[in-house]
């Protein structure tokens, strides 16, 4: 779904701009599974990952933003 705020772009948009800088999309393997979603319809550029990863991510220095 392509949501939109008042005064935003596109989610789509967005999200397209954040990964061609150098973005990365990360989606929560267990999340993503017990929903039952699709992985076919992960928007370009995000990747399923299970908390290690994360983890090891944000111990190195890594930041984050969730939503």
């Amino acid at each position: 779904d392509d949501k939109q705020g008042a005064g935003v772009d596109r989610l789509k948009k967005l999200l397209a701009e954040f990964v061609d800088n150098g973005g990365a999309i990360w989606v929560c393997s267990p999340c993503f599974k017990k929903r039952g979603l699709d992985e076919n319809k992960l928007v370009p550029g995000a990747t399923i990952v299970g908390g290690a990863k994360a983890v090891e991510f944000l111990a190195t220095g890594g930041t984050s933003m969730a939503y």
